[in-house]
């Protein structure tokens, strides 16, 4: 179904830019004594695993900026994982889902 292949997609997408971030806080670990880097880098490569738990809810949310702005949807999707670890100490998949959301929605309504 295409529906099916849609979200699989965004899941693809959130599950490797979030791998991809984690792998970035890593190498950072050895170029600062931020710690913050080695939790974050933690964080991303959980919320990756957890990526193939999107919810419906939150792909019907998503689906439209997905399927819109494909550029926009990287973006987003990069800060709102660099995020991890720094702005947001503690997460979960839904919080970045709607950090994610609500940075997508921001740059619509600007």
């Amino acid at each position: 179904m295409i529906i099916e292949k849609e979200k699989s997609d965004a899941i693809e997408s959130l599950f490797t830019a979030l791998t991809k971030t984690s792998l970035w806080r890593r190498k950072l670990v050895d170029q600062y004594t931020d710690p913050r880097n080695a939790r974050a880098a933690e964080q991303l490569a959980k919320l990756a695993d957890d990526a193939s738990s999107l919810s419906d809810n939150y792909w019907e949310v998503l689906k439209p900026y997905f399927n819109s702005s494909p550029t926009r949807w990287r973006e987003c999707l990069s800060q709102a994982a660099r995020q991890i670890g720094f702005l947001h100490k503690k997460t979960s998949f839904p919080f970045f889902v709607r950090n994610l959301i609500g940075l997508l929605s921001e740059f619509v309504a600007a």
